[in-house]
């Protein structure tokens, strides 16, 4: 499952932004507040990288942050060039198809899981993709057609600040992001895909939604709640589960909090709103804590 909730971002942002941003009565927020001394106070919002409508309504105080800044950075820059890096990014070289470097049993459970979805779906489209955008694409396919048109909400906090005249960007490029997938091996990206198909399969078998657990869990804006729900996911698999972690959290972490204090030594006059992926929020290696680390008074509001 790890796989595709990393991908979210990118699946997120290759279809039409949802019109609008709504306001929900939630009690529970991933919303903490930025200050540093000779900094305007910023913002940074955990989000979730489903294309799905109950996500994109917010707390009224998350909305009256979004609002009420003047920069909005998402975890990548949501522009067409952007979308066609992605795009390119998720293809195989031409003249292969998965059937040259996918078991045929992988294949065959693919095409199960498939038609469990919808019986008129066929494997075909997805034989071009590389093996861990076609997982991806798969794990979140039934969301996707549950809620045409719609996309993750970073898209829509990007294209409303965009339109809204406010400074926009994005911490990473989309090219760091979609380099990390292809860091792993083929074998690497089968057994991940092999350890998904087992996890649909015992959803299917047990009348479970993955995407209806992970949206409650992120709607209960309980950290560890969503924290403890990740980590059911995992594969079997101690070293590339490991792998993972380091390359697609700590690693980026890492990254994120240099370009977040990038962004604000650049317009330290400026309040931002940094929005990330939420799993980046939790424990010691998490955003909140190793800006805290940098200097930075870093409080989650309640």
């Amino acid at each position: 499952m790890a796989f595709s909730l990393a991908l979210g971002l990118v699946l997120g942002f290759l279809t039409p932004a949802w019109a609008q941003l709504k306001e929900a009565n939630q009690t529970g927020t991933y919303l903490f507040t930025i200050k540093k001394k000779g900094f305007e106070p910023s913002y940074l919002f955990g989000t979730i990288h489903l294309p799905d409508r109950r996500v994109t309504e917010l707390p009224t105080g998350v909305v009256d942050a979004y609002q009420t800044s003047e920069a909005v950075y998402t975890e990548i820059p949501m522009e067409p060039a952007d979308m066609l890096v992605a795009s390119q990014a998720m293809l195989l070289p031409k003249g292969q198809t998965l059937r040259d470097i996918v078991p045929a049993e992988t294949i065959e459970r693919f095409s199960e899981e498939l038609s469990a979805i919808n019986p008129e779906l066929q494997v075909g489209p997805f034989l071009s993709m590389k093996v861990w955008a076609a997982g991806s694409m798969l794990l979140m396919l039934q969301t996707q057609l549950d809620n045409p048109g719609v996309s993750a909400m970073d898209l829509a906090l990007y294209s409303i600040a965009k339109e809204a005249g406010k400074r926009v960007g994005g911490l990473e490029t989309a090219k760091e992001q979609l380099d990390i997938f292809d860091s792993f091996s083929v074998q690497e990206q089968v057994l991940l895909l092999d350890s998904m198909l087992d996890t649909m399969e015992e959803m299917r078998r047990e009348n479970r939604n993955y995407t209806d657990e992970i949206v409650a869990a992120y709607l209960s804006g309980d950290l560890k709640t969503l924290e403890e729900l990740m980590a059911s996911y995992e594969t079997a698999d101690q070293a590339l589960q490991s792998k993972f972690e380091k390359l697609f959290i700590t690693d980026r972490n890492k990254l994120m909090v240099q370009r977040i204090e990038m962004r604000l030594n650049a317009h330290p006059d400026e309040t931002a709103f940094f929005a990330i992926g939420a799993a980046h929020l939790y424990g010691e290696g998490g955003v909140p804590s190793l800006l805290r680390k940098a200097g930075f008074t870093v409080n989650q509001v309640q």
